[in-house]
């Protein structure tokens, strides 16, 4: 049966110890049968994977289960310990040896920001805009976080531009029309993100494509927010420059 590998670290490095843990086994819907063993040693990950068969189009979804199962083991130590960790996994051994680093990007992002970095720069010194500008990046590291952080951080932009409406209605049409954004536009994000944020944490483990064209939403409403904030945030963006979406 072929066996992969993935390779990480807790951070910061102080020595975290995860010996002679039970193997954990799984069954996905698509068929894919997984037996992860983990070992940390000295803050260093190691997650052997024994699998029915290795199919290089199920890789996203192995990933995200095997951060997962390592995340919640590290949680628990945290948890039982008070002290705060960060768990990455940085490298994937496939069936022939062969080493991979896996790099958390989305190269459809990197287009989307039309601003300076120097004009970002200005603006993330304010708390609120860069949370909310964290709340949307952690997302490249962290895939769970992709359809509820895109929800928090529009929602978040949306009272930064309207601050003192309390009707929520209003909130939002004031908002959309700051930024030339249509109703549905957003309304797709809401639509993905609702069973996760209400507690359905199930859908989180099983990754909808849809989750990609969220999170480019998120990212180009975010933009749209900046440039906003770069004009003085006091008069909708100009039609001609930034046409209804």
């Amino acid at each position: 049966m072929p066996t992969v590998k993935f390779l990480g670290m807790v951070l910061p490095s102080r020595g975290l110890q995860l010996h002679n843990l039970p193997p954990l086994g799984f069954r996905y819907a698509s068929g894919l049968t997984a037996d992860l063993r983990v070992d940390v040693r000295d803050s260093k990950v190691t997650v052997d994977c024994e699998l029915n068969r290795y199919d290089q189009s199920e890789f996203e979804m192995l990933h995200l289960h095997v951060f997962h199962i390592v995340r919640a083991l590290v949680d628990v130590v945290a948890f039982t310990s008070g002290n705060g960790y960060t768990t990455t996994l940085q490298d994937f051994i496939d069936p022939d040896g062969t080493s991979l680093r896996i790099q958390a990007q989305d190269l459809s992002l990197a287009n989307i920001c039309t601003i300076a970095p120097t004009d970002l720069l200005s603006q993330v010194i304010d708390f609120e805009v860069s949370e909310i500008l964290h709340t949307l990046t952690s997302t490249l590291q962290q895939p769970y976080l992709w359809p509820v952080n895109s929800a928090r951080a529009i929602e978040a932009m949306a009272r930064l531009v309207v601050p003192n409406e309390r009707n929520s209605k209003r909130r939002w049409t004031e908002f959309r029309a700051a930024l030339r954004i249509s109703e549905p536009y957003l309304q797709l994000i809401s639509q993905v993100s609702t069973e996760p944020r209400h507690g359905n944490l199930q859908e989180l483990l099983r990754p909808d494509p849809m989750y990609y064209q969220v999170r480019q939403r998120a990212w180009t409403v975010m933009n749209r927010f900046l440039e906003f904030r770069k004009r003085g945030g006091l008069q909708a963006l100009p039609a001609a420059e930034f046409p209804e979406i």
